[in-house]
């Protein structure tokens, strides 16, 4: 399972008096799944240079500048030219439903060519609201990416598909009404694809009912992480609940949980249950 480091805090972006990032929630209900994931590479001639960069450029150069950096994730590119696995990064804040706030990766752009009678309903924020996004920095037009970033795409990929298994794949230009060379020809989708396929046709970790000691939580997981976990048995779960409702796994000596994210791992835990109700 891929680790993402929540550095949403760290990014500069338009934020209210309390500090909180100024955006809207994804158009998904606490429990659903998105529609898809949209992939981007961050073109331009400068390209292949930080995240940070990528969130300088969307909020202080652009005009009319965007209000955060625009993508839910991203991935690290200071090990690009290590054999290291690139970290890949959450880079919006999470809000109440489970998810990432929206982004401003997919709206209908008109002047670069997109055609809205093409867009699901002819929403232009469609893609925005019901999609979740990740970018690499680089220019694939010019330049392979490196192979441990894809390496590290596909992992990503691959979990988000573990969790939401009816999740599309798809690079940006390939979305129906859009119009975009993104996220580049040098990297193949149809190859990222193939790769998360194979992945999980691969035997997944068993998921062990209550009382199973050999899959238990672990000190330093995330909400994220525990929900991926349990999502295989109907009463772990409930159990699960139950015990965080009464504060027994979100203690600071056990889960290392941020503020605030007991109340956003019940909410992505009371999703996965009531499929099952």
């Amino acid at each position: 399972m891929v680790v993402v480091e929540d550095i949403s805090r760290q990014l500069p972006a338009l934020r209210d008096l309390e500090g909180r990032v100024i955006g809207e929630p994804m158009d998904i209900p606490s429990g659903g799944e998105p529609e898809g994931i949209m992939v981007h590479h961050e073109g331009g001639v400068a390209a292949g240079s930080s995240l940070l960069n990528i969130a300088n450029y969307h909020t202080k150069v652009i005009v009319p500048p965007w209000s955060h950096v625009g993508y839910a994730y991203g991935i690290d590119n200071t090990t690009a030219t290590s054999t290291k696995i690139p970290k890949v990064f959450q880079l919006l804040p999470t809000m109440l439903n489970g998810f990432p706030m929206a982004g401003y990766h997919g709206a209908f752009w008109a002047s670069a060519g997109d055609n809205l009678a093409l867009f699901p309903n002819r929403d232009e924020q469609w893609y925005n609201k019901k999609w979740l996004s990740i970018v690499l920095p680089g220019n694939f037009e010019l330049v392979r990416p490196p192979a441990n970033m894809v390496t590290a795409l596909v992992g990503f990929l691959t979990d988000v598909k573990r969790m939401w298994p009816g999740m599309q794949i798809l690079g940006h230009g390939e979305a129906p009404g859009k119009s975009s060379k993104c996220p580049g020809v040098l990297l193949d989708m149809n190859l990222i694809r193939s790769r998360v396929d194979t992945a999980l046709s691969v035997e997944a970790p068993s998921r062990p009912g209550p009382g199973d000691e050999s899959w238990a939580l672990e000190t330093g997981d995330t909400w994220r992480e525990v929900a991926i976990k349990i999502k295989g048995s109907h009463d772990f779960l409930m159990q699960t609940m139950q015990r965080l409702e009464t504060g027994l796994l979100v203690q600071r000596d056990t889960l290392k949980l941020r503020t605030g994210e007991a109340d956003e791992m019940l909410a992505v835990l009371r999703g996965i249950l009531r499929p099952n109700v």
